[in-house]
C-alpha cells in the first residue's frame, strides 16, 4: 500500500494532538496539587497501527495518539489508611468525650463530690464532739444538703450528656446515610462513563474521598466484583451495592430509657437465642462472639408470714391493738436492727413504722396473716427476725416454710434463693435475676431455668460512631451505675444508724436520707438512688432530728431505750466510721455472712469439740458451743447457738446480734448486763469478743468486738475510696486513649504520607512533564510545517 504525499501531515497533526492533550493532563495535576483526594493523573502514548508497504519493504508507522489517562492508586495503601481512619475516629471521639466526662465530675477540683463527702463526714465528727451545739448541727445539715445537691446535679449532667451523645450518634447516622447516597450517584456515573470506554478519575477520586470519610464513621469494607461493581459494607451490613443504597436502622432501645442505636434491622435483635430463659443487653463496648449461659435456678425474694390472727385471737384484724393480742411494748430486731413500738399502736400502724424504717422490704396483711417480703433477691437479703424486749415475734410465729390449700397447692413459699447459673463453663452466684457486666459490656435477666446463647454482634465496631457509643455504654451508664451504687451505700448504712439513735427531741427510729427502693424491676437494685438522693424531711426541716445520741436503758426490766440526746455523741461517732467502712458493693457483711468468710478469709475456729467461749451474767455461766457448725453457718446460727445456750443455762436473757459497716458485730441482750470470755477453744478469740461491761451509752446490755474483718464477696470499697477509685480509673481510662489517640495519629500520618507519595501530584515531575510534552508539542508542529513546505515545493514544480 503506498504512503500519499499529505500523510506526513498527519502524522504531525496526531503528534501535536497527543501531546496537547498530555499538556492537558499535567496541567490538570498543577492545578489540583493541593486538592483534597486528588490522584494525579498520567498519560500512556500509544504507537498507531503502521501501513503494510510491498512484501519486503517494511512497514510505515503513522504517529501517535494518546491510548489512555491513568489515575494513579494503591489499592493496598488505601484499605490500610481506612482501617486506621475508622480507628482513629473511634479514639478521636472517646477521647474528647472523656474529656468532657472528667468536666462533669469536676475533677481535679474542690468543689466536687469527693470533697463533699469529705466536708460531710467533717460535719459528722464536729457533732460527736458537740452534739449540743446548734450551729455545728446545721452545719451538718447544710453539708447532707450539699452532697446531696452534688449528686444529684452530677447524675443529672451525666444524664444529659447521655442524651448529647446519643444526639451525635444519630446526627453521624445521618451523615452516613448521606455519604451512602452521594455514593451511589457516583457509582451511577462511573458505570455510564465506562460502559463508552472512559476512564472518569476525577469521579472516582470524588467517591474515593468520600469512602476515606465513610471510614472516619465506621467501621466499613469496600470490594469491587468482575463487574467493577461496589459493594460497601458496614460490619455485617450491606450499605451500597452499585447505584442501590440500604440503610440501617435507627431504632429505640429500651434499655437505654428509648435512646437510639443503630441496628440492620428495623427492630433490635436480641442477643439471646432463648429469651426465655434470660434476656440480654448488649452495650458498644462488648466484644463480638457467643456466649452459653445455663440457668439453674433463679432468684427469689425472702418472705415471711404470720400465723393468722383466728389462731391469736378469732376477732383481731390489721385495725386491732397489738395489746389485743397480748403483745407487750417494747422491740424485735430487723436484720439486727431494732424496732421500737408501743403496744397501743394497731397492726396497721406497725406495718407503716416497720415500712418506714428503712430496712428494704414491705410489710402488708393477706389471708388474715401479717407478711413481711424483702424488697431484694437472693439470700444476701434474707430476713432474720430476733427477740427484743417485746414477745411480739413469740405471739406473731412468723415462717417462710411452704402453705398448702385443701388441693395440695402451694400458696405461700417465702423461702429464698440465689440464682445460680453458669457462663460458658464457670458455674457462678447472683442475689438478684440481674447480672451486670456478666460479659464485659453484657447485662443478663434471668427469666427461667434453662439454656441460651449470647450473641454478640455488634452492628458498628469502629470509626467515630462506635467511639461515642461506647462512651455512651461503657463510661457514661457505668458512671451513672457508679454514682447510684454510691448514693445507695450511702442511704442504707446512714439509714441504719441513725434509726436506732436519739435526736435532741428526745425521738428516735427516723431516717437520715431519703429511704429508696428502685422503682425499676428487672436491673440493678441500686438503679435511680443516685437521682432519688436526698436528705430525709424530718431532718431537713429541723437540726434537732440528728440522732448523734445512741439509746440507754435506765433501768433493768425497761422495754424501750430513752435519751435526751444531751452530751452524748456516739451514735454520731458510729455514722462517721462509715467513711472507712467498706458498704459499697458490700452485699456479704450481714447476719447472713458466713462465719468462714470473716477474719480476712481465715474464718472462725466451728466444727470441733473445743470450739467455744463463755457468756455469763455474773451469776450464771453458759458455755457456747461451735462444734455443730460448718462453712455455711453465720452469724445468724451463731446467735442460735448462744441463745439456746443461755436457755439450757436458765440465764433470762437472749441475744440479738448486729453487724456494723466498719466489719464490727454488736451483741445485744434484750434483758441484762452479759459478758463474753475465752473457754476452752479459740472460738473467742477468733470472734474478737471484748471483756468489757457494755459500749458507752447503751447502759449495760450492749457489747462491740473489734472488726471482724470479713472477706467479702467482689472487691468493697468506702464511700470515699469508691469514688476516689471511679474518678482514678476515669482519668486513667482518658490518659490511656489520649496516648493512643497521639500514637493513631502519627501512625495515620505516615500511612497518610506514604499514600500521598503514590497519589499525589509533584510539582517538579509535572513541570518536568510539561517541559517534555511542550517540546513533543513543538517538535510534532515543525513536522507539519516542514511538510507543508515540501507539499508547496511539490505544487509548485509545474510552475
Amino acid at each position: 500500500m503506498g504512503v500519499g504525499s499529505f500523510f506526513g501531515l498527519e502524522i504531525g497533526k496526531r503528534g501535536v494532538s497527543a501531546h496537547q492533550q498530555a499538556l492537558q493532563v499535567t496541567g490538570h495535576n498543577i492545578t489540583n496539587a493541593e486538592t483534597k483526594g486528588y490522584s494525579r493523573q498520567i498519560v500512556s502514548l500509544k504507537a498507531l497501527d503502521p501501513l503494510k508497504t510491498a512484501p519486503g519493504a517494511g512497514q510505515v508507522g503513522t504517529g501517535v495518539t494518546l491510548s489512555e489517562i491513568e489515575r494513579i492508586r494503591d489499592n493496598f495503601l488505601d484499605a490500610a489508611f481506612r482501617e486506621q481512619q475508622t480507628f482513629q475516629g473511634e479514639t478521636d471521639a472517646l477521647a474528647k468525650s472523656l474529656e468532657s466526662l472528667q468536666t462533669i465530675l469536676n475533677e481535679p477540683s474542690d468543689k466536687n463530690i469527693r470533697a463533699s463527702l469529705d466536708e460531710l463526714f467533717q460535719a459528722i465528727e464536729d457533732v460527736n464532739n458537740q452534739p449540743e451545739n446548734q450551729p455545728v448541727r446545721v452545719t451538718l445539715v447544710e453539708k447532707a444538703k450539699s452532697l446531696a445537691t452534688m449528686v444529684n446535679v452530677t447524675y443529672k449532667r451525666l444524664q444529659e450528656s447521655l442524651s448529647a451523645t446519643n444526639a451525635k450518634v444519630q446526627d453521624k447516622f445521618s451523615k452516613i446515610n448521606s455519604i451512602a447516597e452521594s455514593i451511589a450517584n457516583l457509582n451511577l456515573e462511573i458505570s455510564k462513563a465506562r460502559n463508552i470506554g472512559q476512564n472518569p478519575n476525577d469521579v472516582l477520586d470524588e467517591r474515593d474521598r468520600l469512602l476515606d470519610e465513610l471510614a472516619s464513621l465506621a467501621n466499613v469494607e469496600i470490594r469491587e466484583d468482575l463487574n467493577q461493581e461496589l459493594y460497601v459494607t458496614i460490619g455485617e451490613h450491606l450499605l451500597v451495592q452499585g447505584k442501590t443504597v440500604r440503610p440501617p436502622y435507627l431504632v429505640n432501645d429500651p434499655n437505654l430509657n428509648g435512646l437510639q442505636v443503630i441496628s440492620s434491622t428495623p427492630t433490635l435483635p436480641e442477643p439471646s437465642d432463648n429469651p426465655k430463659v434470660a434476656t440480654a443487653w448488649v452495650g458498644a463496648d462488648a466484644k463480638e462472639g457467643t456466649h452459653t449461659v445455663t440457668v439453674f435456678q433463679t432468684a427469689t425474694k425472702h418472705s415471711l408470714q404470720s400465723v393468722d390472727f383466728r389462731s391469736i385471737q378469732n376477732d383481731l384484724t390489721e385495725d386491732s391493738r397489738l395489746s389485743q393480742a397480748g403483745i407487750l411494748s417494747g422491740s424485735f430486731y430487723l436484720n439486727g436492727v431494732p424496732i421500737y413500738f408501743d403496744n397501743a399502736m394497731t397492726f396497721g400502724e406497725l406495718r407503716d413504722t416497720i415500712n418506714n424504717s428503712g430496712q428494704g422490704l414491705e410489710v402488708g396483711f393477706e389471708r388474715e396473716k401479717m407478711l413481711f417480703r424483702s424488697s431484694r433477691a437472693g439470700t444476701a437479703n434474707q430476713m432474720t427476725l430476733s427477740e427484743g424486749t417485746s414477745n411480739f415475734l413469740s405471739v406473731m410465729r412468723f415462717s417462710d416454710e411452704p402453705e398448702y390449700n385443701s388441693f395440695g397447692q402451694v400458696i405461700f413459699d417465702g423461702r429464698v434463693q440465689d440464682a445460680i447459673y453458669a457462663i460458658d463453663d464457670e458455674t457462678l452466684k447472683s442475689s438478684s435475676n440481674h447480672v451486670a457486666n456478666l460479659i464485659e459490656g453484657v447485662d443478663v435477666e434471668f427469666k427461667s431455668v434453662g439454656s441460651t446463647n449470647i450473641v454478640i454482634n455488634q452492628a458498628v465496631d469502629g470509626g467515630e460512631i462506635a467511639g461515642l457509643l461506647k462512651y455512651q455504654d461503657g463510661f457514661l451508664q457505668e458512671q451513672m451505675r457508679s454514682l447510684d451504687k454510691l448514693a445507695y451505700a450511702m442511704t442504707r448504712e446512714f439509714n441504719k444508724l441513725h434509726y436506732q439513735g436519739f435526736g435532741l427531741d428526745g425521738k428516735s427510729q427516723r431516717l437520715f436520707w431519703k429511704d429508696f427502693n428502685s422503682p425499676f424491676t428487672g436491673t440493678y437494685e441500686e438503679k435511680g438512688a443516685a437521682a432519688a438522693f436526698g436528705l430525709d424531711s424530718s431532718l431537713a426541716k429541723n437540726v434537732q432530728v440528728f440522732a448523734a445520741a445512741s439509746g440507754v436503758f435506765e433501768r433493768i426490766g425497761d422495754r424501750t431505750p430513752v435519751s435526751s440526746g444531751e452530751g452524748d455523741g456516739s451514735n454520731a461517732s458510729q455514722m462517721a466510721q462509715l467513711k472507712f467502712a467498706q458498704v459499697v458493693d458490700n452485699a456479704e457483711y450481714g447476719l447472713r455472712t458466713r462465719l468462714s468468710v470473716l477474719n480476712g478469709g481465715d474464718g472462725v475456729d466451728f466444727g470441733r469439740k473445743e470450739s467455744t467461749f463463755v457468756v455469763s451474767n455474773g451469776i450464771k455461766s453458759a458455755t457456747v458451743s461451735l462444734e455443730g457448725l460448718d462453712d455455711d453457718s453465720t452469724l445468724y446460727d451463731l446467735q442460735g447457738k448462744i441463745n439456746d445456750a443461755l436457755t439450757k443455762n436458765a440465764i433470762a436473757s437472749q441475744v440479738v446480734i448486729t453487724t456494723l459497716a466498719d466489719g464490727r458485730i454488736r451483741l445485744t441482750s434484750n434483758n441484762e448486763n452479759l459478758t463474753y470470755s475465752e473457754g476452752a477453744g479459740t472460738a473467742a478469740k477468733d470472734l474478737k469478743l471484748l471483756p468489757s461491761n457494755g459500749a458507752s451509752g447503751n447502759g449495760s446490755r450492749t457489747i462491740e468486738t473489734s472488726a471482724l474483718n470479713a472477706k467479702f464477696r467482689g472487691q468493697p470499697k468506702s464511700v470515699t475510696d469508691f469514688f476516689a477509685a471511679v474518678v482514678a480509673d476515669i482519668g486513667a481510662e482518658a490518659e490511656e486513649v489520649l496516648r493512643l489517640k497521639e500514637n493513631t495519629r502519627v501512625i495515620t500520618t505516615q500511612i497518610e504520607n506514604q499514600r500521598l507519595s503514590a497519589i499525589g501530584v509533584s510539582m517538579d515531575e509535572e513541570l518536568t512533564n510539561m517541559i517534555q510534552f511542550q517540546k513533543g508539542y513543538n517538535a510534532s508542529a515543525r513536522i507539519i510545517n516542514v511538510m507543508d513546505e515540501i507539499l508547496d515545493t511539490i505544487i509548485n514544480l509545474g510552475r
